[in-house]
């Protein structure tokens, strides 16, 4: 009888055998992913000199790059004693190295280590795509630098937007689940293949790198995906494959929502026209959106390698803590300043620095207090069973194990206590021996 080795151990612990590639055709998939990845590191490398060149001169027609600044807006970074070269470095240095950077390498983490199951190649495939597609404005450039180049953009572009939304109707087990999802997924793929007729004959939005047609396809595909998700974790999954699960879902849930409110206020709709007031709104969510859309790729890492060394309901709680903690605590500030600078100048005809220091000791009184109530609140109305508990036990602690003095009436009350608040399939206590010392 043959003894499994721990490989083999891993691999049935890991990956399904509906998922496991046949080592027949392992080095065909290394070698088409290795092809991939180095075209497409190519391409985003040659094409970060004419993106740099685009954001390092001032636009002063309509067809601009949308990062690129106004005459209006150069003059206030130069205000700031910025030039307009520092601007296209940070730009470069932030979208290119460090999004893109590490979006492909951990898709090539994925890709070294669980290269024998195609749903994890499928996943490095799409880091690797929406990366140096979707986030990279070096390929853009670069195409528009040299248009033979836009017949393979369109291309990677509508694999990319593929492979994306597959992730929802595939994930975590490689199977179509509710059956009819595959016509779903048939419906995108065909839209995607005649994506770059339609914007050959106009029918693009406004950014030009998706035709409207597909984005339509596209929403009504991701709310079909998000309901293909729900029903399998309620149906289908097993306890390991929900907890993976959680990991995509709060990741393609932080990148989705706001890499769809950039598309929509600064590619299709700004709220400002060119001036001090887009640099500051572009720059800031700028800033934001970057470790934002990073929480993606992290979050796949984490459910594809490791995803039982976190629990993902801690990250989850804390995200919603910590979310609207910031999110108050900041309304609260800004308040506060204007309110107290408005007092000022009734009253003194002036502004006054105190009331930028009272309302940062504001914030600093508030922090604490504040931060028990929003746990309070956000355990109360989505942990609602784990809230009870813990309200119980408290009790319990406080009350039952304060006067009770008989260790058999304890111990079955706590049982008690516990069954009645955790749910266990299965409760035993086990008490240790008294330490009996030798008399001298």
């Amino acid at each position: 009888m043959a003894v499994p080795t721990q490989e083999m151990k891993k691999q049935t612990t890991d990956s399904t055998p509906d998922t496991l590639i046949p080592r027949r055709w392992h080095t065909v998939v290394r070698v088409i992913w290795l092809v991939l990845a180095f075209l497409l590191i190519a391409i985003s490398v040659a094409g970060i000199p004419a993106y740099f060149n685009e954001l390092r001169v001032a636009c002063l027609g309509e067809a601009c790059h949308v990062l690129a600044l106004s005459p209006q807006e150069t003059s206030v970074l130069r205000d700031f004693g910025l030039s307009l070269e520092f601007y296209a470095g940070y730009n470069v240095i932030v979208l290119e190295i460090v999004l893109v950077g590490t979006m492909a390498l951990l898709a090539g983490l994925i890709f070294w280590r669980k290269s024998d199951d195609w749903m994890a190649v499928m996943v490095s495939v799409t880091l690797l795509l929406f990366g140096f597609n979707f986030l990279s404005e070096a390929d853009s450039s670069l195409v528009r630098l040299y248009p033979g180049l836009h017949p393979a953009h369109n291309i990677l572009t509508s694999l990319a937007t593929v492979t994306l939304v597959l992730l929802f109707y595939l994930f975590p087990n490689g199977r179509f689940v509710p059956g009819w999802t595959r016509f779903a997924a048939i419906i995108l793929a065909g839209t995607a293949l005649i994506d770059p007729v339609l914007k050959a004959g106009g029918s693009r939005t406004p950014s030009g790198q998706i035709s409207i047609l597909l984005v339509i396809v596209l929403l009504g595909c991701l709310v079909v995906g998000a309901f293909a998700q729900i029903y399998r974790y309620r149906r289908v999954s097993t306890p390991s494959q929900r907890q993976q699960t959680k990991w995509v879902v709060f990741g393609l849930t932080s990148l989705i929502i706001p890499t769809f409110v950039w598309f929509l206020l600064v590619e299709l709709f700004p709220p400002f026209e060119p001036g001090p007031a887009r640099l500051t709104f572009n720059t800031i969510g700028f800033g934001i959106l970057v470790p934002v859309i990073l929480a993606f790729p992290v979050s796949v890492v984490f459910s594809i390698l490791r995803y039982r060394l976190w629990d993902i309901d801690i990250v989850i709680n804390r995200v919603l803590v910590y979310g609207l903690l910031s999110g108050t605590l900041a309304l609260v500030y800004f308040g506060s300043v204007v309110l107290l600078e408005s007092l000022f100048r009734v009253f003194t005809g002036q502004g006054s620095q105190l009331t930028i220091v009272a309302s940062t000791l504001a914030i600093a009184a508030l922090f604490s207090p504040l931060r028990r109530r929003i746990q309070d609140i956000i355990d109360h109305r989505f942990y609602r069973r784990k809230y009870d508990a813990e309200q119980v036990l408290a009790q319990f602690v406080a009350t039952t194990m304060r006067d009770e003095v008989d260790l058999d009436n304890l111990a079955e009350s706590l049982l008690t206590v516990v069954k009645e608040t955790m749910l266990p399939a299965h409760v035993s206590l086990w008490l240790a021996e008294p330490q009996r010392h030798p008399s001298p």
